[in-house]
């Protein structure tokens, strides 16, 4: 009986031994995202980008399709996103590595003379657009940031979500989000009172 008693007593040690430590693989182990947060957000999937052509900073024109084939990155963000600063030294590197195969369009949303001073602080060599009120950012169905759209050589969402670092931009590329929850359980940063009334 003794025997029985001890070994039920070492199979509820070791049940509570797996159990301490699954619990401690999903509060410290590092939560690797299988699908870009906030991504049932933004321009509608398999639709074209509302807005084909902007104007940057420098006067130039940026489209959302072109006939070399590439498919088009756009960066959502704003000066006054603390989140999106990490991004900025992520750009250059990023296309240098693929710009094969991407082009890439980073718009802000915010004063003319942050937007540039962003510019020239990280030297960034892809086209900067200015989104300069309200209007513009419901033209491009946009009010999250940082957010990030994929779109297709003819100008067509193919994904779409927050973007807060390196791994989630490559997630943008390799993942075709699913229209079916929303999470609420991202880091993101909305408009702010002050900004919503520019």
């Amino acid at each position: 009986m003794q025997s029985i008693a001890n070994a039920v007593l070492w199979l509820l040690v070791i049940m509570l031994a797996v159990s301490v430590l699954r619990l401690r693989n999903k509060v410290y182990m590092p939560f690797k995202l299988k699908e870009l947060l906030y991504s049932d957000f933004g321009a509608p999937l398999g639709e074209k980008f509302p807005v084909t052509h902007f104007q940057t900073i420098t006067g130039g024109q940026a489209a959302v399709h072109n006939d070399s084939g590439k498919k088009k990155i756009i960066l959502v963000t704003s000066p006054t996103c603390g989140t999106c600063t990490t991004l900025y030294p992520l750009i250059n590197p990023f296309m240098q590595n693929k710009n094969d195969q991407y082009e890439f369009i980073s718009m802000m949303y915010g004063d003319l003379q942050e937007v540039k001073a962003i510019g020239h602080n990280y030297s960034l060599m892809v086209p900067v657009v200015q989104l300069e009120n309200e209007e513009s950012l419901k033209a491009i169905k946009t009010d999250r940031f940082p957010f990030g759209y994929l779109l297709s050589p003819d100008g067509k969402v193919t994904s779409k979500g927050l973007i807060t670092n390196e791994e989630q931009f490559d997630l943008l590329l390799t993942w075709a989000p699913k229209q079916s929850k929303k999470s609420r359980l991202a880091f993101y940063r909305q408009r702010s009172n002050a900004e919503q009334q520019v």
